[in-house]
């Protein structure tokens, strides 16, 4: 039976670290989300993509961990550049293979490209792009790697700049590398979400650094015409793609040529590299020229468009627009003959990375043969009537507004073969956990609101979770309580001072971090925190440090009871303090096996009769281990055993008839007394 991998839930921990926020996407390949870096300053927003083990197949064991170890190195290696993520973390854990990433805030181009003859890009901002994105490419190829995943949806806008990010580079290949095949088998390598973006070359698993520069070439003829690959004539002689007529607005012929020549049908007549590309580009960007020349060939747009015929039979029916798809076009603002305008919405793409899968040649020709025939067409009508992500978005705009019942309704709404079912699903059940919680903290802040309770007020309001109606009610008894204690908050600033003079540092910040914002030394408290926070932070190390000094003594001589005493004095706080769990841990262990060995030493001595000897044993095995308990029952049988021997030994010596029926022996009172020597080693 297939393994699926479990639903991952929005506030788990990974790792001890990295706290899940939103789930992008999670299918039985694995799971991608957004998180948080809870040991990053700030706490850092990161992407996540999981992928498990459990999947792999017998004849190619280590694939996925192949896999991913090739996108980890990549990116350690490219991610210094600007507009690639940085790695953040890769690791191993029960099964499951995980890769930290930067997260970037912005909106994939897959979302910004046009749909329609309608919103196609002004050729000012196609170029933008083309410059920004052949820039990186640049940076790659230099460095002997084909990325081989050009796609929109693995580039992003940036929100903070709008400058335009690489994703995705768990298909990059090196330069002279080639797929291992078996005799009579050809193996190649496709990134899923990428058909129709492919040149030929690399269907057969024969990728170059062009091949990277053609599906750059298409995404900008997208921009240009609207139309997907899917959707382009091909020319049938020569195979070359015919969308010059579709061009819409004044655009440098010039331009139109350097295009043609980054998707030329054979990577031998394209650009050989992004620099070339790049110096090919340093020409204006439009002109009042509506006759399109590329390579020689003359195209008047508007008879070319009445004579071309589409080579596809279906193009017709895939570029037949519904009242709906009007409607949307009649809305979307044309951008033909006007200047872009951008707009950053903050999107996070609910895209998983493209995970990769090995098929055979002939499989990929079909494949790609679905593409272009109108196939991927059908698909994204397909996604187009998927309304679960609207669904969700007026969900949650219930859910902040106060509709709780109304919000609850609309998410489970959403089918199961929605994009947005498994993200409403981890909403659904966060939303019950955060609207009860908001609610009994906005219950706790006005009744201490009732009894001027001032700062507990603050502390109720500060852990109402973000939901906007409970945030906007508990506002005005956080203003009215912040107004009533903001004359106390100069005498705790001082107060902070004396203690952080007394080297006091937790005493200090307590009392800082209870003065709330709005009043009139909250800044500078702030600033305090941030200084003292450093000095706990050093005193605490050097603390931990002596401590676990003393520990490490206490265990040389095997007083591990007295070594973990010490080491649990040490605060969570302490820089030091994973370190001091692990030995915790380790002196807990070695402490069970000190009472096991202890308990078997008085098993030997009771087997002799020695019950003195077993007692003392028993007495030495310390709390907490699995021998006490055991060492508990034994010590009252060996002390009534001890008992019953004295008593005999005792009635043997006072009874004549004892005496005269043995041979006589001197007695010797000081076998009784003989002392143990407690320096033997254990046995």
């Amino acid at each position: 039976m297939q393994r699926f991998v479990s639903i991952p839930v929005v506030g788990n921990l990974l790792a001890d670290r990295y706290q899940v926020i939103e789930v992008l996407d999670a299918d039985a390949f694995g799971k991608t989300y957004i998180a948080e870096d809870t040991h990053s300053l700030g706490q850092h927003k990161c992407f996540v993509k999981q992928l498990s083990l459990a999947l792999e197949r017998a004849n190619c064991p280590n694939f996925t961990r192949h896999l991913l170890t090739i996108e980890a190195q990549t990116l350690e290696q490219l991610g210094h550049h600007e507009q690639i993520p940085q790695l953040i973390d890769c690791f191993e854990y029960e099964q499951e293979l995980f890769l930290v990433q930067e997260y970037i805030e912005g909106e994939t181009l897959s979302n910004q490209l046009p749909t329609g003859k309608h919103g196609t890009w002004a050729p000012e901002e196609c170029l933008t792009m083309l410059q920004d994105v052949l820039g990186v490419l640049d940076f790659i190829h230099d460095r002997g790697l084909i990325h081989c995943a050009i796609a929109p949806e693995n580039l992003i806008r940036r929100q903070s700049d709008g400058k335009w990010m690489l994703l995705n580079f768990g298909a990059i290949r090196g330069i002279q590398n080639a797929p291992v095949t078996k005799p009579g088998q050809f193996v190649i390598t496709v990134p899923l979400g990428t058909f129709g973006y492919l040149p030929p070359e690399q269907l057969t698993g024969h990728p170059q650094p062009n091949s990277d520069i053609y599906a750059l070439g298409l995404i900008a003829i997208q921009a240009l015409t609207g139309l997907h690959p899917s959707q382009i004539e091909i020319e049938p002689t020569r195979g070359e793609l015919r969308w010059q007529h579709a061009v819409r607005g004044d655009i440098e012929p010039k331009a139109i040529a350097v295009l043609a020549k980054m998707v030329s049908n054979h990577a031998k007549q394209r650009y050989q590299s992004a620099s070339e590309v790049l110096k090919a580009l340093q020409l204006p960007h439009a002109v009042a020229n509506p006759t399109l020349s590329v390579v020689g060939t003359a195209i008047e747009e508007s008879d070319e468009s009445e004579r071309s015929r589409p080579l596809n039979r279906n193009s017709e029916e895939s570029t037949e627009v519904t009242p709906q798809a009007a409607s949307e076009d009649a809305a979307r603002p044309s951008r033909e003959n006007s200047t872009p305008k951008p707009a950053f919405s903050g999107f996070k793409s609910n895209r998983p990375m493209p995970s990769l899968f090995v098929v055979s040649i002939w499989a990929a020709i079909a494949l790609n043969a679905l593409v272009i025939t109108g196939g991927l067409t059908a698909l994204l009508h397909l996604s187009a009537t998927d309304d679960g992500n609207e669904v969700l978005a007026r969900a949650r705009q219930e859910y902040h507004a106060g509709d709780f019942e109304d919000a609850i309704a609309l998410a489970e709404s959403i089918p199961t073969f929605s994009s947005a079912y498994y993200n409403a699903q981890s909403e659904l059940e966060q939303w019950q956990v955060d609207w009860q919680n908001a609610a009994r903290q906005y219950a706790i802040a006005e009744k201490a609101f009732q009894e001027q309770r001032w700062l507990d007020t603050i502390r109720a309001a500060q852990t109402i979770p973000e939901i906007i109606f409970w945030q906007e009610k508990s506002a005005p008894l956080v203003t009215q309580a912040t107004a009533a204690v903001a004359g106390q908050t100069p005498q705790w600033l001082q107060e902070a001072y004396d203690r952080a003079s007394e080297r006091d540092f937790a005493a200090a910040l307590k009392l800082l971090q209870q003065i709330p914002p709005g009043t009139p030394v909250y800044d500078t408290a702030q600033a305090k925190i941030a200084e003292y926070g450093e000095k706990e932070r050093i005193k605490l190390k050097a603390e931990a440090h002596q401590l676990i000094q003393k520990a490490y003594q206490r265990a040389q001589v095997r007083d591990f009871e007295g070594a973990i005493q010490l080491l649990e004095q040490i605060p969570e706080a302490a820089p030091t303090y994973a370190l001091v769990r692990q030995k915790i841990a380790e002196y807990r262990e070695k402490q069970q096996i000190k009472g096991n060995r202890l308990l078997q030493s008085a098993y030997n001595r009771a087997k002799v009769k020695d019950y003195a000897g077993a007692l003392q044993y028993l007495k030495k095995i310390p709390e907490h281990t699995a021998a006490y308990d055991t060492a508990r029952v034994k010590r009252v049988e060996y002390t009534r055993l001890r008992r019953q021997k004295r008593k005999r030994t005792s009635t043997a010596i006072l009874d004549p008839s004892f005496r005269e029926s043995r041979p006589s022996v001197a007695f010797n009172p000081g076998e009784q007394l003989q002392e143990i020597d407690l320096s033997t080693p254990i046995a």
